[in-house]
């Protein structure tokens, strides 16, 4: 998990191909955490057919009595990749197995995640029934107080409100979804929280801060897959702001953002968006 935080996706993948490797070694069950990671590090890293592997496994690991919470995990995991792959119809089949494995064992946290990747599956084709799922994420996740999990369903919010040009329903969702970030400090959901910043804040011409956003979230894009739509909208922030700043003023900006750590972006961005968006 150390090394995830801090962007060592081939440090990552090491220490859980060795936890495989110890397991074996000693007769163990192999820790289904193990293939997670696996799964994630081999599928951020483009490896899609590696994950697939690692995929698999866990499915196999999952398919005793008694692991149903742990399938879950394994099949949302899946449904992220797919969809990230630009599968969204194997993306949408794998989130509805795991929400139907949510319910059977009345798991609502479990179920809001699953939600969170059924929207994530439908967002560009179905952004109504997107809507519906992450409405049902929301209300599942504070009814049980599982912030992560709310935390990403925000995120879904903020994306799908940002695809449908609802940029201030996007920005009031994403300043929650920052703050929140800032609490926990989870880096998985403070960057995808920047770049969601960085698209906001462009869209409302405010292209000082988005400068200092788009660079930082540039650096750490290999950390996270993104999907194509947002990574063709980051690249037109970049390009909008050096034009509207100039090339010298936009360097200037980004490379401060470069020397800020995360939890100074989020702050930044959150108070940006806030003056942004009540001008």
């Amino acid at each position: 998990m150390a090394a995830f935080s801090c962007g060592d996706l081939a440090g990552a993948r090491s220490k859980c191909e060795h936890s495989l490797e110890l397991s074996r070694r000693a007769a163990m069950e192999p820790p289904v955490y193990a293939w997670f990671g696996l799964m994630a590090s081999y599928g951020m890293h483009g490896n899609f057919e590696r994950a697939q592997a690692s995929f698999t496994a866990a499915l196999s690991w999952c398919g005793s009595a008694g692991r149903e919470y742990f399938l879950v995990n394994t099949l949302v995991l899946g449904a992220m990749s797919m969809t990230i792959q630009g599968d969204a119809l194997t993306g949408r089949r794998l989130a509805v197995s795991a929400l139907e494995v949510a319910e059977r064992i009345a798991n609502p946290s479990s179920m809001a995640w699953a939600l969170c990747a059924c929207a994530e599956a439908e967002r560009l084709n179905s952004p109504g029934a997107a809507h519906v799922h992450i409405d049902e994420a929301l209300s599942l996740a504070r009814a049980v107080d599982s912030r992560w999990v709310e935390g990403q369903a925000l995120l879904n919010l903020a994306k799908l409100c940002w695809q449908s040009s609802e940029i201030e329903e996007a920005a009031a969702a994403l300043m929650v979804a920052l703050s929140m970030s800032e609490q926990t400090g989870n880096p998985i959901h403070g960057r995808q929280a920047m770049r969601m910043a960085a698209l906001l804040l462009g869209r409302l011409g405010r292209m000082s801060e988005a400068a200092l956003l788009v660079e930082p979230v540039h650096r750490n894009a290999v950390v996270l897959p993104v999907p194509p739509d947002v990574a063709n909208g980051l690249d037109e922030v970049r390009v909008d702001a050096m034009k509207a700043l100039g090339a010298e003023t936009f360097e200037a900006h980004a490379g401060r953002g470069r020397r800020m750590s995360d939890r100074e972006l989020l702050s930044l961005a959150r108070r940006s968006l806030s003056e942004a968006v009540h001008a």
